[in-house]
């Protein structure tokens, strides 16, 4: 199992970046960019085959197979259904390679503000 890795957002809709800890991606976004808030999420890989619906591929078949030779007494093929959507979705995952990640357990994390309350005390102090 590979290890996890994690994105940042400044807005929870578009993620930066591949790291290997939630510290390593606020790191980052801190040293990019004074936060008021970040998300760190998860990355994962994207399965292609569950966007396969394999009722709808064997409807496309019969469809084609009618329109080729028109009415006839008996089924157009038989199959077994579940050995069928396995093998499906067997070659999809080999041969549809995604590389965008999705991103899952989002978390606001809040950096920023608390910097700036900080820089704020420490100036009031030295004006006084």
């Amino acid at each position: 199992m590979k290890p996890d890795k994690y994105a940042y957002s400044f807005n929870e809709e578009t993620y930066q970046g591949e790291f290997d800890s939630i510290d390593e991606a606020l790191k980052e976004a801190h040293d990019e960019y004074e936060y008021d808030k970040v998300y760190v999420g998860k990355l994962v890989d994207i399965d292609p085959s569950k966007y396969i619906f394999v009722d709808e591929l064997l409807e496309t078949i019969d469809e084609g197979i009618y329109d080729d030779i028109g009415d006839f007494d008996e089924p157009f093929f038989v199959i077994d259904n579940d050995t069928f959507e396995k093998d499906i979705r067997a070659v999809i995952r080999k041969h549809v390679i995604v590389t965008a990640k999705a991103i899952t357990d989002s978390k606001e994390y809040n950096d920023g503000s608390a910097k700036r309350l900080e820089a704020l005390q420490e100036n009031n102090q030295n004006e006084i």
